[in-house]
């Protein structure tokens, strides 16, 4: 009867936690908590800042072709030509009339990028400026034009890795090797 205490003592005492040991552990230990609290810390603040987002979109869409002469009992004459309603605007939507309108709405043909120590960020739609142009001849085109802003309505402009620097303003246009350019500044 007494071992049976004694088993039930130990036990209760192996499920507990001793303070002590953990305070001594604790005490050898701290800078190995420190350390790795801090890492974990940088590490987590690293990739939250040097993460590049990525969005993704899909869209949908809808055709919705009424006609009221089904009502009348004209039933197959209708779905034929809605069938070819339909199919048209299909071609349409494909056509290469519509992307090209879709492409110049969109102005793609400047990009904007913003160069980082470790991430190089594109600007669309979230530009600094607005770059017109009018080319003479296509010899900086898909050329990168490095800009630095030198004041508060001046610029530097560099051609390429190893152009010379060219000083300008907003609202006034410089001419580069045929290619004319006129910076804007946005509110941004």
């Amino acid at each position: 009867m007494e071992s049976d205490r004694h088993i039930k003592v130990q036990s209760l005492q192996a499920e507990g936690i001793d303070f002590n040991k953990l305070k001594i552990v604790l005490r050898s230990n701290w800078v190995w908590l420190v350390a790795i609290f801090l890492s974990v810390n940088l590490i987590a603040y690293l990739a939250v800042r040097y993460t590049k987002n990525l969005y993704e979109s899909s869209s949908v869409l809808k055709l919705d072709v009424k006609q009221e002469a089904s009502e009348f009992g004209i039933k197959s004459a209708i779905e034929d030509q809605s069938l070819n309603l339909i199919s048209g605007e299909i071609e349409i939507i494909q056509s290469r009339l519509f992307l090209s309108r879709l492409l110049d709405y969109s102005s793609l043909d400047v990009s904007y990028y913003s160069i980082g120590r470790v991430l190089n960020d594109e600007l669309y739609q979230n530009q600094p400026f607005t770059v017109k142009y009018k080319a003479q001849n296509q010899n900086l085109f898909n050329t990168p034009i490095y800009f630095d802003e030198s004041g508060p309505n001046e610029f530097i402009l560099t051609c390429g890795n190893k152009g010379e620097p060219i000083k300008g303003s907003y609202n006034s246009s410089i001419t580069i090797d045929g290619l004319e350019l006129s910076f804007q500044k946005n509110n941004k």
